[in-house]
């Protein structure tokens, strides 16, 4: 990548080993490999910085290499960056494993970033502070694909705070994960977690706490300097308290172990840890950190071989998996007994989820179909409809009686009052009526209009009058009638009888007599 290709800023040399391990020592000048993309740059440098009481005096790998650093002297103070120094990796990175030194009195800031995109940038590991005069190891785990890696320094208060790094590597894994979409099976539901807890064992009750040590090659609990030349001389805690080693005098080596002691705990989640160790003899061994999600497989989080000089070494780890629950040192002898390992202080952070996960019923229940719709339209309020004054019935001979059914009333609708029905006329004819058949009832609705339409006051309706009530008004302007018709009939038969005998003579008198009988007759 041309574009990178500024003098003085690539230098690296990576090796490529059986276990996929890649190093940058940056020994030889020549090969390409970080480079500085910020607007202050790292400088490749072998023996001490041009300042003291700061900076490291020799480089990590050899003693006699190269490292990069950060010079803080003038006018790179005060909290003067970010110095940014980057690497392409583009592949599936694990385990990640650096060097750095941080000693003096006002030291600033250094952090490793990583990116799988190139643009958003993920914080894994930071420290801040005066760390000592020594190269301190940091290891953590990343676990995904991986774009670029970048070291971001910032110097402190002033020139006392140069900063270095040194033998960069990292474990090349395959990839966890197939380009084509395979779905999802439902997992159980864990609530996120909310809060983190710190647990911490020091060793000073004289007992291991949380840890379980082997019982074929076990961790031994000691105050005080070790019964070899080597190892440590006191605890890291206090000075008078206890730590855990490994005793590698005779039978212990050579390389005899593992030496194992475990950690697990239950449904939480491990995040990071930290812990102090002491490695120190000619002939020293190997001292590894190994975490587990399931307690079968295990992976190598942190390693450590070789003398590491007289003195406790810090190491802070933080693990970018989310389901680390069982974690295990695991140690073994040199050569020969100058090869006591020692560990102290250690802690851990685990993340507390809120609920145990919800397990997955053993079928998934069938969702019946449901007949509700959707969703329910919004009803307007319609108009109330305007009566229209029924017309004044005319009689027509022989007319046929309708009988108009109720309506039912509708929601929002007032019902229009049924006309009362004004007698205009007697008929002399009315049919036979028909019973006329129940309207089919209109089924109702039941909802709650949003928002609800204004209410408007339903007059009390006019009963319907009935058939039978009909029929009897009718009965009764004809019983009427007939009544009337008598009463002039016999009224006339009256005056006819005693009025107008003499006048027309019996003869025509006894005519119109026998008339007017027979019309009686008739009517009643």
């Amino acid at each position: 990548r041309s574009k990178y290709f500024n003098q003085g800023s690539f230098f690296a040399l990576f090796v490529l080993t059986c276990s996929g391990q890649i190093t940058f020592d940056f020994d030889d000048a020549n090969t390409v490999g970080f480079w500085n993309s910020g607007s202050y740059s790292w400088i490749h440098q072998s023996g001490a910085t041009s300042s003291v009481a700061t900076g490291p005096s020799y480089d990590h790998t050899t003693g006699s290499g190269f490292y990069f650093y950060v010079e803080a002297s003038l006018p790179n103070y005060p909290s003067i960056g970010p110095y940014i120094l980057e690497n392409d990796l583009s592949t599936n990175v694990g385990v990640v494993s650096f060097y750095y030194h941080m000693y003096g009195g006002t030291m600033g800031s250094l952090q490793f970033d990583w990116t799988s995109d190139g643009i958003n940038w993920n914080n894994i590991w930071s420290k801040s502070g005066d760390q000592g005069d020594s190269w301190q190891q940091a290891s953590f785990t990343i676990g995904q694909y991986v774009d670029n890696v970048r070291f971001y320094a910032t110097t402190g208060s002033n020139y006392e705070s140069d900063i270095a790094i040194d033998d960069f590597s990292y474990y090349n894994v395959a990839p966890t994960y197939s380009p084509t979409h395979i779905p999802t099976i439902p997992q159980p539901t864990m609530i996120p977690s909310i809060f983190s807890t710190i647990r911490t064992n020091d060793f000073d009750s004289n007992d291991f706490g949380f840890f379980t040590t082997s019982t074929t090659y076990p961790w031994t609990l000691l105050s005080g300097a070790t019964t070899s030349v080597n190892g440590p001389s006191y605890d890291h805690t206090t000075g008078s308290g206890y730590y855990a080693y490994v005793e590698a005098s005779s039978p212990n080596h050579p390389y005899v172990g593992p030496f194992t002691l475990d950690l697990s705990i239950s449904y939480n989640r491990i995040s990071s840890v930290s812990f102090y160790y002491h490695m120190y003899g000619n002939s020293m061994g190997e001292l590894t950190l190994q975490s587990s999600s399931d307690g079968t497989i295990w992976y190598d989080s942190w390693n450590k071989t070789g003398n590491q000089g007289d003195s406790w070494q810090a190491v802070d780890l933080s693990f970018s998996s989310s389901t680390i629950r069982y974690l295990r040192f695991s140690a073994t002898t040199g050569s020969s007994y100058e090869s006591d390992i020692a560990i102290d202080d250690f802690s851990y952070t685990m993340n507390t989820p809120t609920s145990v996960p919800t397990p997955l019923p053993s079928s998934l229940p069938t969702a019946k179909p449901s007949f509700q719709p959707s969703s329910l339209p919004t009803l307007k309020p319609s108009p109330v409809p305007t009566q229209t004054p029924q017309p004044t019935l005319n009689p027509t001979p022989l007319p046929t009686y309708v009988p108009t059914p109720t309506p039912t009333p509708l929601p929002t609708l007032k019902p229009t009052p049924s006309p009362t029905h004004i007698p205009t006329s007697l008929p002399t004819y009315r049919p036979t009526l028909k019973p006329t058949p129940s309207p089919t009832p209109i089924p109702t609705l039941s909802f709650s209009p949003s928002p609800a339409p204004t209410s408007v006051p339903t007059p009390i309706p006019t009963p319907q009058p009935t058939v039978w009530i009909d029929v009897l008004e009718n009965v009764y302007w004809v019983a009427l009638g007939c009544a009337t018709f008598l009463v002039c009939v016999i009224t006339g038969w009256v005056y006819l009888h005693h009025v107008q005998k003499e006048r027309i003579g019996s003869h025509a008198f006894i005519g119109i007599s026998s008339a007017v009988d027979f019309v009686l007759d008739v009517a009643w």
